[in-house]
């Protein structure tokens, strides 16, 4: 990694690459999934980053909706891919308020 930090990529890590192919295959069979596609990180903020990214391309033009109790990596990566944020009151027990989330429906 010190030599080639974009050890992600099947041209410059064919052994990890391979590693990280049969983990995301083995995480999928503990769902019971047959088709999957998927990709290591490092740690959650580049996880939900990836993700957002993802949704992003896949659904465009949709608003990103969170409880007010999710990660903030949500609402500041949501700002850097200039997508629209909407947080969701929740109660006491930490429960989303649904009344507040069907308005935006």
């Amino acid at each position: 990694m010190y030599v080639n930090p974009n050890n992600h990529a099947m041209d410059g890590g064919r052994a990890s690459s391979a590693m990280e192919k049969e983990a995301v295959a083995t995480i999928a069979r503990m769902f019971g999934w047959t088709q999957h596609l998927g990709h290591l990180t490092g740690g959650g903020m580049m996880a939900n980053l990836e993700a957002l990214w993802v949704a992003s391309k896949s659904h465009p033009g949709m608003k990103v909706v969170a409880s007010e109790l999710a990660h903030y990596s949500h609402e500041r990566i949501s700002s850097v891919l200039c997508l629209p944020f909407e947080k969701i009151v929740c109660d006491q027990n930490g429960r989303m308020n649904i009344a507040e989330l069907k308005k935006i429906f």
